[in-house]
């Protein structure tokens, strides 16, 4: 089985994000055995991690091994912020994959808070011949305002390694080179809102129309949730792939689902067949961590604690013991 013929991803996190990325590791591999995810590591940590795992198909990449050479980026890391400098990297990355590897034929980047539950052929099969491969956030009318942060999501693109996909990632990370920022102006929006410009200007643009690929919780009520033979599916078809975006952990095993800006609560069938198999997944995954790298969680104090109290009308919570999930 060669690269070209299978899927090949991309992502990048730094440790502690450590946990949620091997989760979505495992879960594309049961999903799409002979594909490979490149891991860009944010840090030598995650890197050290995942070179002793030796895990096939998880590729590290080291973040100087990344940088070196690229002059631009290196200015660009002097002017921004930890988190903006990750944004400004998301182009760079399938560019210098492709770069180092042409039996690339496409590559998927994709953020590392996603989680397979079905079949990810799914993606390469709605791509096509196309070159370019984007989603809309898909945001219900309630939500529509969240717009201004961009109509497409970054969290999944796709690239054919044609002159029309590199030109797009080329000009995409020109763009993040010069601005590249955690906020909105002058109709900019870190690396995302660049997106918007797409549909006028790339050729071989895909649009995907797969209500089960990103998933996420701002576009939940759009639709109705149930499962087939332990499967999710949104609106009769199979989830792909969901955006774990907007989870927060606190001491204890408390997790806050989603941002309190979505809407309202997760029903039933959403924690059922979504979030709670993938708190799962995660306590399942940091067992393959020495316990000082198991990271993803955040410690807040007393205050800190009781300042959530407001939210647990507006979002919700469950309690995580081990593998089991309460709530």
């Amino acid at each position: 089985m060669t690269m070209a013929d299978s899927l090949v991803f991309c992502t990048y996190f730094d440790s502690r994000y450590l946990p949620r990325a091997l989760a979505l590791f495992t879960s594309l591999r049961r999903h799409a055995a002979t594909a490979r995810l490149y891991a860009l590591c944010m840090d030598d940590l995650a890197y050290e991690v995942l070179e002793g795992l030796s895990w096939e198909g998880l590729i590290p990449v080291r973040l100087a091994q990344f940088e070196e050479g690229d002059g631009a980026l290196a200015a660009a890391k002097a002017n921004r912020s930890r988190v903006e400098y990750y944004f400004t990297c998301t182009p760079s990355l399938p560019r210098y994959l492709m770069d180092r590897n042409p039996e690339i034929e496409r590559i998927f980047y994709i953020d590392a808070d996603f989680y397979f539950f079905s079949d990810a052929a799914a993606i390469g099969d709605e791509m096509g011949s196309g070159s370019v491969y984007i989603v809309e956030h898909r945001f219900p009318q309630s939500q529509r305002a969240l717009e201004k942060y961009g109509r497409f999501n970054v969290g999944i693109l796709g690239f054919r390694n044609d002159a029309s996909g590199r030109q797009c990632l080329e000009r995409w990370r020109c763009l993040c080179l010069q601005w590249c920022y955690d906020r909105l102006e002058d109709g900019r929006f870190a690396d995302q809102k660049y997106l918007d410009d797409w549909p006028a200007a790339v050729d071989g643009l895909v649009i995907s129309q797969h209500p089960g690929i990103n998933l996420g919780p701002w576009n939940k009520a759009n639709y109705r949730l149930d499962a087939a033979d332990r499967v999710p599916r949104v609106n009769g078809v199979p989830v792909v792939c969901y955006h774990f975006h907007g989870m927060s952990f606190y001491r204890g095993g408390l997790v806050e689902l989603q941002r309190a800006d979505y809407g309202s609560p997760l029903g039933r069938n959403w924690t059922r067949w979504l979030y709670k198999p993938y708190l799962r997944e995660l306590a399942s995954v940091k067992r393959h961590l020495p316990a000082a790298e198991r990271g993803d969680l955040r410690y807040p104090g007393l205050m800190a604690l009781l300042g959530l109290l407001p939210r647990l009308a507006r979002s919700q919570f469950l309690l995580q013991i081990g593998t089991r999930v309460v709530g």
